[in-house]
């Protein structure tokens, strides 16, 4: 589990590490820096965007990324 809590529920904290914010910026083009609360809440808001449409909550979305970033694919 990659994150604080059910990755399954709305309010479970995804995590933001160096590598999920380096492969943020270089597939998705979003910078964001570590450690400001500012950019933690964009984040969360693009993983809860890019998960409505199929039904993930935020965690299951970033367990999605590490996936790619793991299988080294983009």
């Amino acid at each position: 589990m990659t994150a604080r809590g059910d990755t399954g529920s709305q309010t479970a904290a995804p995590v933001l590490d160096a590598l999920v914010i380096e492969w943020l910026g270089q597939a998705a083009g979003v910078w964001l820096r570590a450690g400001y609360s500012d950019d933690y809440a964009r984040y969360v808001d693009l993983l809860s965007s890019w998960g409505a449409a199929r039904h993930l909550a935020p965690a299951q979305v970033e367990e999605q990324i590490f996936g790619l970033i793991r299988a080294g694919g983009a």
